[in-house]
């Protein structure tokens, strides 16, 4: 059955055009996604699906060649039609697509879910989507996981639109910053021209502001993409053991069925008093083959491994997902407590091979007025920077591990949080710059330099608190943060 089309069609082409993302080559930040999708899903394909007006492009794909599919048999032309996670349990059974050639045909897709891709502007420019060959459902929290994927799908799309937009902003900037020097050689200027300019120039730092804004935006979402791997990783490995565990259940069952059916015969021959002694060989051998007490004890146990995979999954999905939240455009009272745990969670991949962590952190800490997402991205810089340290000094002593100790306390007037590593310390001479914009001491491709300056913007300017560090070269460095208990110097997020 052919999709209808949404009844902003003409204007959800043209925000599609805009995006300048068809035909476009693979890029790591969507394949990343899409992989994770698979994983979280357990299924075996998985695409990003973007539905033009008379096909479905796949910018990112998973367990498929093909690149895209006409229009009128695709899932995805009925997805962009629902306002949340759309899924078809079993193709065949549902006379919308029981027809279908991608259903019939060699494709044989019998189960599709899918959340759409909504622009902030509400235009669904299509669908993150997975796909299995067999008749299936997705779990309320795979549903949670796929609709949090589709918001980064988003993202990663309007990010690639305003970085273009930026890129225009910088050469028309540029060109104003040219023109301003040439004039102030020419001192026969009229002051009206002169002021002119100067407005001119005032209208370029506002843009300049606002810029930095989606560039520290940008900057975490490139962070979650530098995850995405560690993550599915921290997922695959729980999934693997349930599944392997409900296997042997499922193995076990078949044995005690079999116990329970020759106890059932055997029932039937004693009221009959027909009893041989060939019954009571049969009945003990089946007992025999069913190693009854090695099940006794190792089906509780897989049982209880399997709970404690699906916990694992269940804290590393939360925690993605309170990370990921975007915050407010105002400061807003929160558990630091809280943002700390699941940052260091979502980085656990950067972490776990070269130090240990330990979370020093007051019980009864007050809730801190803030912006949660810009708090969230200093912790994970923080910890990411700590852990490439403590890399350097392990990599000259293989099979010792450093620590890394987040600490948080409260005094009367403000919040206090402490990032300690065991790391190599920072040299005296780059001490002055380390809030500098790009400036790094790490090895070229290794970092960006905007990190601690990113820190410095988020705090100090936004937060009115403080950032001041500790360091010892051979010994470690202790980043100190101070944010005030008082909303009082709130400033609006830009």
């Amino acid at each position: 059955m052919k999709a209808a089309l949404p009844a902003n069609e003409s204007n959800r082409l043209k925000a599609l055009r805009d995006h300048e993302i068809l035909d476009t080559a693979p890029e790591q930040e969507f394949d990343d996604i899409t992989l994770l999708a698979s994983h979280i899903c357990q299924t075996p394909i998985a695409l990003i699906s973007l539905v033009d007006d008379d096909r479905q492009w796949f910018k990112s794909k998973v367990g498929t060649i093909e690149m895209e599919t006409p229009r009128d048999v695709a899932f995805c032309a009925h997805g962009i039609l629902q306002g949340e996670v759309f899924m078809v349990e079993d193709a065949l059974a549902d006379e919308r697509f029981a027809t279908n050639p991608l259903v019939t045909g060699e494709a044989k897709i019998r189960f599709y879910a899918g959340a759409p891709l909504v622009t902030s502007e509400g235009h669904a420019l299509g669908m993150l989507c997975v796909n299995d060959h067999v008749p299936r459902a997705l779990s309320t929290e795979q549903k949670g996981a796929l609709q949090a994927l589709s918001r980064q799908v988003v993202a990663q799309l309007e990010l690639r639109q305003n970085v273009k937009k930026l890129r225009e902003t910088i050469v028309q900037r540029e060109q104003a910053e040219t023109r301003l020097k040439d004039l102030s050689g020419e001192l026969a200027l009229s002051n009206r021209i002169l002021l002119g300019e100067i407005e001119e120039r005032k209208r370029s730092e506002r843009q300049r502001d606002m810029m930095e804004g989606q560039l520290r935006q940008s900057q975490k979402l490139e962070s979650i993409g530098q995850l995405a791997a560690g993550i599915a990783h921290e997922i695959n490995t729980p999934m693997q053991y349930i599944g392997d565990n409900t296997r042997f259940v499922q193995d076990s069952l078949t044995a005690l069925i079999k116990v329970l059916h020759s106890h059932k015969e055997l029932i039937g021959i004693v009221k009959s008093n027909t009893i041989t002694t060939a019954c009571l060989t049969q009945t003990e051998a089946t007992l025999d083959a069913a190693d009854l007490e090695y099940l006794f004890e190792q089906i509780p146990a897989a049982l209880n491994q399997t709970l404690e995979g699906v916990e694992r999954v269940s804290r590393i999905v939360k925690a993605m997902k309170e990370f990921s939240h975007p915050g407010g455009k105002e400061k807003a009272p929160a558990n630091l407590n809280k943002a700390i745990e699941s940052t260091v969670a979502v980085a656990s991949n950067e972490w776990k091979y070269v130090a240990e962590l330990k979370l020093d952190l007051q019980a009864d800490l007050p809730l801190v007025p803030c912006f949660l997402g810009e708090f969230n991205q200093c912790i994970l810089n923080l910890v990411v920077n700590a852990a490439h340290a403590i890399a350097d000094v392990v990599e000259q002593k293989p099979g010792n591990k450093g620590l890394i100790t987040v600490q948080t306390r409260a005094d009367r007037s403000h919040v206090e949080i402490r990032v300690t590593d065991t790391g190599t310390g920072i040299p005296e001479a780059a001490r002055p710059k380390i809030f500098e914009p790009f400036f790094t001491t790490k090895a070229v491709g290794k970092g960006t330099g905007q990190g601690l300056s990113i820190i410095y913007v988020n705090i100090v300017k936004k937060h009115g608190g403080t950032v001041a560090f500790e360091t010892e070269c051979g010994r470690g460095t202790s980043f100190i943060l101070r944010l005030p208990l008082t909303a009082g110097t709130a400033v609006a997020i830009k």
